[in-house]
C-alpha cells in the first residue's frame, strides 16, 4: 500500500514540473499501473497501462522502446486477465 502512495506522489509532483504531457509521466504512470497489477486491481491497472500508451503514441514514434514496452505491459496483462477469467468459470 506504501508503494502505491509513493508512485502517486511522485506522479502529483513530476506532473506539476513538466505538465502532462511527458514522457516521464507516462512512465510512472506505468509504474503505478504495474502496482495495481500487484494487488490484483487489474481494472484499475488496466486503465493505466492504457493512458500511459495512449501518451507514448502521442509523445514517441512507433519504434521507440518505452512504446514497445506499453503495449507489451497492456498485452500480457490482458493475457492475465483472460486466464484469470477462465480459472473464474470452472
Amino acid at each position: 500500500m506504501r508503494q502505491k502512495k509513493l508512485f502517486i506522489k511522485t506522479l502529483e509532483i513530476g506532473k506539476k514540473c513538466l505538465g502532462n504531457r511527458h514522457p516521464w509521466i507516462a512512465t510512472n504512470i506505468s509504474n503505478l499501473a504495474s502496482c495495481y497489477k500487484s494487488q490484483n486491481k487489474i481494472d484499475q491497472a488496466e486503465s493505466l497501462y492504457s493512458e500511459a500508451l495512449t501518451l507514448y503514441r502521442k509523445l514517441l514514434d512507433e519504434s521507440h522502446p518505452s512504446l514497445t514496452e506499453a503495449l507489451n505491459n497492456l498485452g500480457m496483462l490482458y493475457i492475465n486477465k483472460k486466464n484469470m477469467w477462465k480459472q473464474k468459470s470452472y
